[in-house]
């Protein structure tokens, strides 16, 4: 099936920043997540979903402390993910069609993705699911006013 117009925004701009590395506020706001995530106190090898990952800066933190999966609907975000961390789980998904676990994760990693998301609420109501009984969300937004 051939990319969607939304997938191929995402591959591009997926593309730049693997190009140019993390800039700015961006690095910034990766140590910022990883350093609350590892504040949480998770033992190691808990189960980790990392929502909208993107090409990988958070998972090359944090994929050493948890039974990790990165998942992203850009096929070229998955790919360069992949190269940068071979050893590392990583899907390419479209998260509300995915066949999501009940009950699976201990955390579930939301970096700035929620924003660009059309069914907002049908997201938070599946990674409700998809967590065990007391897991955690994560999420970040660049906008606070983005989600309903």
């Amino acid at each position: 099936m051939p990319p969607t117009k939304e997938q191929l925004v995402w591959d591009k701009w997926n593309s730049a920043q693997v190009s140019n590395g993390l800039v700015g506020e961006r690095v910034g706001l990766c140590e910022t997540v990883v350093a609350e995530v590892k504040n949480l106190n998770f033992p190691h090898g808990s189960k980790m979903l990392d929502l909208g990952c993107g090409a990988g800066w958070t998972s090359e933190r944090l994929h050493q402390d948890f039974d990790y999966l990165g998942l992203d609907f850009s096929e070229k975000a998955i790919a360069d993910a992949r190269l940068r961390l071979p050893q590392t789980k990583f899907e390419t998904a479209d998260f509300l069609v995915w066949k999501a676990p009940v009950s699976e994760f201990d955390v579930v990693l939301c970096v700035d993705t929620i924003a660009v998301i059309r069914e907002q609420d049908a997201v938070i109501e599946k990674i409700a699911r998809s967590l065990k009984s007391r897991g955690w969300l994560v999420i970040t937004c660049v906008n606070p006013f983005c989600y309903s």
